[in-house]
């Protein structure tokens, strides 16, 4: 899988370049995050040892971020602090635990920390790998709080977690690629997509596109030919709406460095 290209700070029209020059095997993806925004902070909690991993929620390196220790146990816990309060995130999940049967309870400060509603497309990291996005009601008295690290550091800031309880245990480690929040909400649609292969190709091309429909996970697939080492090009297209993320599959028999640009535009909030 090629890099995600994540966009911090996008304005109504944006556009990206991408490459694939990796020699990976067919098929392949492009993935594209858009929108979200690095958390200030992030703190793995293993019992009492608080590791700092903001870099790691940051960057895009396959499994450096500790969902839960290699042993969970009830007690540990993350944390993600952000200078503002935000009502959405997402996680790439690289390595998925399988199966959790810990009780994981999502928790903000009031004072206390205090139970939050969260719905987890995640499912407990159970799901397969790929990007997973969590939302809630934002509560009125959510107030900052300070978490101090194992190495003394003080973060100050709107932190919410997930603490796990009970008797449980998971299949495998799960292990994040990044972490983002949201605090504009916005739609999108493709205004241009162009592709070009190296060499003469016949590719098979499916766009996955998450809309927002009651923020479940809608994809719209369109399939085409791509013909011996010509473009392929997707202009204004009004059926290519989503929210935050697309991903580009493709399947192709000659040459394996793929190349474009993607545009997209911003439009009116809906439902797709």
């Amino acid at each position: 899988m090629t890099d995600i290209v994540v966009q911090k700070n996008i304005g109504p029209l944006t556009s990206m370049r991408f490459d694939n020059d990796l020699g990976i095997t067919s098929p392949y993806s492009i993935n594209f995050l858009i929108g979200g925004t690095i958390f200030d902070v992030a703190i793995a909690g293993d019992g009492t040892v608080l590791t700092d991993e903001t870099t790691e929620a940051g960057d895009l390196t396959t499994n450096d971020i500790t969902l839960l220790p290699a042993v969970p146990v009830a007690g540990d816990t993350y944390y993600f602090g952000s200078s503002k309060q935000f009502t959405e995130m997402a996680i790439e999940l690289s390595t998925s635990a399988a199966t959790n049967t810990f009780t994981v309870t999502w928790q903000y400060w009031n004072g206390a920390w205090s139970t939050l509603s969260v719905t987890d497309n995640s499912t407990k990291f159970t799901a397969a790998a790929g990007i997973y996005h969590m939302y809630w009601t934002g509560p009125t008295d959510w107030n900052k709080t300070i978490v101090t690290d194992s190495t003394g550091t003080q973060h100050e800031y709107y932190f919410i977690r997930y603490i796990i309880s009970g008797a449980g245990a998971v299949g495998a480690q799960p292990l994040g690629r990044q972490a983002r929040y949201y605090s504009r909400k916005s739609d999108w649609k493709v205004n241009s997509l162009n592709l070009q292969f190296d060499a003469a190709s016949t590719a098979t091309i499916q766009s996955y596109l998450r809309s927002s429909a009651g923020r479940s996970y809608d994809y719209m697939i369109a399939q085409h030919i791509l013909e011996s080492n010509t473009s392929y090009l997707i202009e204004d297209t009004p059926d290519y709406k989503f929210r935050d993320y697309l991903s580009l599959t493709i399947t192709e028999t000659g040459g394996q460095h793929v190349y474009g640009t993607l545009t997209i535009e911003e439009v009116a909030p809906g439902d797709y």
